[in-house]
């Protein structure tokens, strides 16, 4: 595997942008250039890469089968734009930091997705367990193979379960795309991603009740400092719904939910009204963003 520094890689794709700006012959560029075509997605994310790697903890490994991102001691393959997004989300925005966590910590992860905010909070001391939910098979394949390359002691920090949670058992069809698999669920892909993707397909997939699996964890795990990570592409609301009417909800300590279609004001009066301290990150006019919630009742009981 050949490791190429920072200042390398954005070297090599600054100049490959360039090109690409300027001769759109993108097979002449990548024949004279050098670079695998599995890493032409740098140059559509150059404004994430960019970012990325102005941390000195991260880096970036390119050889003719994988790019490979490293942040501080995990490995994360990356396979196109919408995996360098993510990465920027998580591990730049902080989208998913925590700085009350304790040593007896466990993540609920719904919407796994490849595997990166897993991977995020079990490479943290306080995470005891994660729980990750993916129903997509691609998707939940990427993740178990990004999971597989890091250590022992991380992988075995994860339990991984190819299912969706939701407020019923159900099996449901959904549009699939990989070039979009973030954007996957119950609101469907935008009619610019089908046009984008003309691989685009529907798929059936296998959906849980929230409260079998939460009642599960919490049986296993009775005094956890437990955080719930949903992003869901829209099963946020009925799951915070299902946890609302069996009083789940307030098992919970924090809540980290990326809101779906403009309905974040759902949200915000469902968490508030079950004794929650919400804070919005994003415009809460907007089609999507990051709320926090933390549970008053347990605030200060860790």
């Amino acid at each position: 595997m050949k490791s190429l520094s920072n200042s390398k890689v954005l070297g090599y794709v600054r100049f490959l942008l360039k090109r690409l700006l300027y001769t759109h012959q993108v097979k002449k560029i990548l024949a004279v250039d050098r670079i695998p075509s599995n890493a032409l997605f740098l140059i559509d994310g150059y404004q994430f890469l960019n970012r990325i790697l102005e941390n000195s903890n991260h880096h970036i490994y390119i050889d003719e089968y994988y790019v490979k991102l490293l942040v501080k001691n995990i490995i994360i393959v990356l396979e196109n734009y919408e995996d360098l997004y993510v990465a920027d989300e998580i591990f730049v925005k902080n989208d998913y930091q925590i700085d009350d966590m304790v040593g007896n910590t466990i993540v609920i992860d719904v919407g796994m997705h490849v595997g990166m905010a897993s991977l995020f909070f079990a490479q943290q001391e306080e995470t005891q367990q994660v729980y990750s939910f993916e129903p997509l098979p691609q998707t939940y394949e990427q993740a178990l193979k990004n999971i597989l390359i890091n250590d022992k002691n991380i992988q075995d920090k994860i339990k991984v379960f190819n299912i969706g949670l939701g407020n019923t058992d159900k099996i449901i069809t959904v549009d699939y795309s990989y070039r979009w698999k973030g954007s996957v669920g119950l609101m469907g892909l935008s009619a610019a991603m089908k046009k984008n993707d003309p691989n685009y397909k529907q798929v059936k997939i296998h959906i849980e009740d929230v409260v079998v699996h939460v009642n599960t964890i919490l049986k296993r795990h009775p005094k956890a400092f437990i955080i719930m990570k949903l992003d869901c592409e829209g099963a946020e609301y009925e799951i915070i719904d299902r946890l609302m009417e069996t009083e789940l909800i307030h098992t919970i300590h924090t809540f980290i939910i990326e809101w779906h279609e403009s309905m974040a004001l759902k949200l915000l009066q469902s968490l508030e009204e079950s004794g929650f301290e919400v804070i919005i990150k994003g415009d809460i006019r907007k089609s999507n963003g990051i709320i926090k919630a933390i549970n008053k009742q347990h605030k200060n009981n860790f």
